[in-house]
């Protein structure tokens, strides 16, 4: 989970990591748009049960905007498949 604000400053901190990753495996990146209005169960199911990555986002997204969408969502999945 990254939680860090970018902010408005000229100079920022970023972190960064570096880690493998196997076929099959993914990366969700969203905002608290998503993860405040889906819970992270509902998440894992909509990726299990969609055909593709962009059908999971879009699925992600109708869910939270479908509950209100309190704030703005966004959400990119990624997908490891050599």
């Amino acid at each position: 989970i990254i939680t860090r604000a970018l902010g408005l400053d000229r100079d920022i901190n970023v972190d960064t990591d570096t880690f493998d990753l196997i076929n099959g495996d993914y990366i969700l990146l969203c905002t608290d748009g998503l993860t405040n209005a889906v819970e992270d169960w509902e998440i894992a199911v909509m990726i299990g049960e969609s055909s593709n990555p962009a059908e999971a986002v879009e699925k992600m997204i109708a869910k939270a905007n479908g509950r209100g969408g309190m704030d703005n969502v966004t959400v990119q999945l990624l997908y490891k498949n050599d």
